[in-house]
């Protein structure tokens, strides 16, 4: 059994690292990865609510809206919330009314004052950087509970969902909008298979390495080294496994969405530095189309769930 004192320091040490991690600048082009391509996320909000939506988050939002028609939210929390832009357009929607927003990464909570700031939205949010999962299990404080891609960064995410609950007032909400893939994306030989199967029929002027113009993107995947990802991040993915099956023990009438992302995350990995919308517009319907049909073969990476305490 290990000693509480020991698994306390070793806990906060990977915080310290993993907050040191976040308050690096970006290492690559954003256009590198999936979320800043608004035809991707218009794709996951297809899958959720039916309408390719190009804004962030939209998708659920507009399923809160069918179910609870005009319902505001006093006091919503996120954990794990980066720079708040997310958090800030619930706010600008006037869906939520104010906002308690923990972020470990110092310089991520600089640049979301900022951003708030200049909305003039800075007196409807308060931070926090201490532990936001045991905040949340302090009690029933909140009527919205949201997890956007910070909840497969919590070193126990069944203990965040489990948490999520407790925070919530009766007739609560959660959202939740994550990664929801291996641990510490150790894939399996099926996902690696097809997304190097992809790899090798992209045209290879689309395989330019965005952080070195000369070197080549590889066509055949691996498993990332799994000691090293938690030496540099401890807190990518660490139980991210843990996150549907805690969803559906605690709550019994959620609604959860497969996004898929076995291509858009997978495959076109720091490829879509090179897609050209005009020029690869065409390849890339098709590719979503194809990570669709693999989304229901089962390879899903992603998920969104939308549930209510009773």
């Amino acid at each position: 059994m290990n000693d509480p004192i020991d698994s306390t320091d070793r806990e906060a040490a990977e915080r310290r690292r993993a907050a040191a991690y976040w308050d690096r600048p970006a290492p690559v082009p954003k256009l590198a990865r999936w979320w800043a391509w608004p035809r991707i996320v218009a794709h996951q909000n297809a899958l959720i609510c039916g309408e390719p939506l190009p804004a962030w988050g939209a998708g659920l939002v507009r399923e809160v809206e069918r179910r609870w028609p005009g319902r505001r939210f006093r006091r919503a929390v996120s954990v794990g919330c980066g720079n708040g832009a997310k958090e800030l357009e619930l706010l600008r929607s006037g869906l939520v009314q104010q906002f308690d927003l923990y972020e470990i990464s110092e310089a991520r909570i600089r640049h979301g004052k900022k951003l708030l700031a200049k909305a003039g939205l800075t007196d409807r949010v308060t931070w926090h950087t201490h532990d936001g999962v045991a905040a949340l299990e302090l009690g029933a404080r909140y009527d919205l509970v949201t997890w956007d891609n910070g909840l497969h960064h919590m070193p126990d995410t069944a203990r965040a969902v489990a948490a999520s609950v407790t925070a919530l007032r009766p007739g609560g909400v959660f959202l939740m909008n994550d990664y929801v893939g291996p641990n510490h994306f150790q894939w399996s030989q099926r996902t690696l298979a097809y997304a190097t199967a992809v790899r090798h029929r992209l045209p290879e002027v689309l395989l330019r390495d965005p952080t070195d113009p000369a070197r080549r993107l590889a066509r055949t995947f691996g498993r990332p080294d799994r000691d090293a990802m938690i030496a540099l991040d401890p807190s990518e993915a660490a139980t991210s496994e843990a996150i549907l099956p805690a969803i559906r023990q605690h709550f019994t009438d959620a609604r959860i969405w497969m996004l898929g992302g076995a291509v858009y995350h997978l495959a076109l990995n720091d490829v879509l530095a090179n897609l050209d919308p005009a020029r690869d517009g065409p390849l890339l319907e098709s590719l979503l189309l194809l990570d669709l049909a693999l989304a229901e073969l089962g390879e899903n990476q992603y998920a969104a769930c939308l549930a209510a305490v009773p």
